[in-house]
């Protein structure tokens, strides 16, 4: 599994270039990753940890979440009020902070307002709205008296057509940035939560059947897992360049994203191969869980490089593309020490307090029912 934080980190890069201007970046696509990620992982959480979805394990399972993404969410929001304010051009009033401070703003269609703070918030936004739902999306599986294989890969089938049905109503549809149908299938969570489920069943069938597919792996010739490993990497390349023969509202929603999604998640969750070591090793693994931060981070300093230090740090075509990639390193850099900084000294101390206050909260409320 520590070949897919490795992977994380990849797909973070590849955002990052994208908010850059990178030609060939494929940040949209990353994002998708990110969702079937977030539902596959928690998938994987809940059967490794025989996670019983009853209330109390539900509330608990609602704070840790709330917990850990919350301080950050609100942190940098609070870090980007000076940049919105000067810079931005967005009128700021009590009602859009009150939006932005109780995570509403993909909830309905604001525009570029929903980008007011922190533009990548939206992502984490929707990943706790999804957190909501996804406790009683598993007490339904454990409720279905069948076979987990077969409910889960039905269930499987069933959500990858909803998705393909749900971008062929809009196939025809012009799609610009911001408006009604951009905001539908790009942003709000009816449209993304399809991208979470399918990560989440793809999770607890892989949990239920990772044993036999990594003992029949161990079995192939080395030669044949690295072409394995090879193609599942250049799936990226598939998707980029078939791109345009896709109508936009398959990318849009993430739908086209999805076979890329699913086999890089399949092939690097077993991890045998050569490039799963590459991806194993100890820096990009602690890359990968410090994504988060680094993610919510990035486009903030970028945002500051521009207003105090350059003016322009996105990819400019008149520079050559080493010029150009030396100045990404040089923020990415910065990025990642700014968001180890942050993580290491105020979100991982704040998150570990608040998480022993409600342990011992629960423990004197145990003993009092006692």
């Amino acid at each position: 599994m520590n070949a897919l934080y490795g992977l994380k980190f990849i797909a973070f890069v590849f955002i990052f270039f994208h908010h850059l201007a990178f030609p060939h970046s494929m940040g949209s696509s990353f994002t998708t990753f990110f969702f079937v990620f977030a539902g596959f992982i928690t998938a994987y959480s809940f059967e490794k940890k025989k996670f019983n979805p009853n209330k109390q394990n539900i509330k608990k399972f609602y704070i840790n979440k709330f917990i850990k993404n919350y301080p950050i969410y609100i942190l940098t929001l609070i870090i980007s009020i000076p940049y919105v304010i000067k810079v931005s051009g967005l009128d700021l009033t009590i009602k859009d902070l009150f939006t932005h401070v109780f995570m509403l703003q993909t909830v309905i269609p604001q525009g570029n307002k929903t980008f007011m703070f922190n533009g990548l918030s939206w992502f984490l936004v929707d990943l706790m709205i999804f957190y909501i739902i996804i406790p009683f999306v598993y007490k339904l599986f454990k409720k279905i008296k069948l076979n987990n294989n077969k409910k889960y890969i039905c269930t499987l089938i069933t959500l990858i057509v909803a998705e393909i049905v749900f971008s062929m109503l809009f196939q025809n549809t012009q799609i610009k940035s911001y408006d009604f149908n951009w905001w539908l299938l790009y942003i709000s969570p009816m449209s993304r939560i399809l991208n979470l489920l399918i990560g989440f069943v793809f999770g607890l069938i892989f949990e239920k059947n990772k044993d036999t597919w990594i003992s029949k792996f161990n079995k192939l010739p080395k030669y044949l897992i690295f072409i394995i490993e090879l193609f599942a990497l250049s799936t990226v390349i598939i998707r980029y360049k078939t791109s345009s023969f896709i109508p936009g509202s398959y990318a849009t929603n993430g739908t086209y994203d999805l076979p890329m999604s699913l086999i890089l998640i399949l092939v690097f969750g077993i991890g045998c191969g050569f490039f799963s070591k590459i991806l194993s090793s100890k820096p990009l693994v602690y890359l990968g869980k410090l994504s988060l931060p680094c993610y919510m981070f990035h486009q903030i300093i970028i945002n500051y490089l521009v207003l105090c230090c350059f003016s322009s740090p996105w990819y400019n075509q008149s520079i050559s593309y080493k010029r150009n990639l030396f100045n990404a390193l040089f923020i990415i850099t910065i990025v990642i020490c700014i968001s180890e900084v942050f993580q290491r000294y105020i979100l991982n101390p704040m998150t570990n307090s608040l998480i022993s206050r409600f342990e011992r909260k629960n423990k004197d409320e145990k003993k009092q029912t006692n």
